[in-house]
């Protein structure tokens, strides 16, 4: 199944047994045990042998040009060459972020406009306390969801809320 490629060679009955396993397993959850698999891999290498962890990532380069399904998870998990993003993708991911930072500045300024409008005074002790109250707001919010729906639900969740924020990238 690692070796599945649309476009390079493969070994032997490879399109039966990838529709074999979409059918059979979790491709999203096979995909997360193979990333850390592969994490714990280059951490190792990289901790005990320096010189296999180079050649291992040399053997990574030398199949980068062809399409292979094990590719992918090998850029998940950090080895690899990855794709050069032009100054202009640069560019432009910095500008969004530019603009959620901004976006999250107006959104806690038009918050203390309304306390203000309402008569609570704003000092630097009800900044903090709004500071905490967001924080253990996002923490409880986090845990109740960890509790509720157990760790691998709520790890599928967690992956497909961090998709939504690729376009940060």
């Amino acid at each position: 199944m690692l070796l599945f490629s649309e476009t390079s060679w493969t070994p032997g009955n490879t399109e039966e047994m990838n529709y074999r396993f979409e059918q059979e397993c979790d491709q999203r959850l096979f995909e997360k045990k193979m990333v850390g698999l592969l994490r714990g891999l280059r951490k190792r290498l990289k901790r005990e042998d320096l010189q296999r962890f180079e050649s291992f990532l040399d053997a990574v380069r030398a199949t980068e040009k062809e399409d292979y399904y094990l590719l992918v998870m090998l850029r998940e998990a950090g080895l690899g060459v990855r794709p050069r993003r032009s100054i202009l993708e640069r560019l432009a991911g910095l500008v969004k972020l530019v603009l959620l930072a901004i976006a999250i500045l107006c959104a806690i300024l038009a918050c203390l406009y309304i306390l203000d409008c309402f008569g609570v005074p704003v000092t630097r002790e009800s900044l903090a306390f709004f500071g905490w109250v967001i924080a253990i707001g996002i923490a409880a919010v986090y845990g109740t969801l960890y509790l509720t729906l157990g760790k691998p639900r709520f790890q599928i969740l967690w992956d497909r809320i961090a998709d939504k924020f690729k376009w940060l990238d």
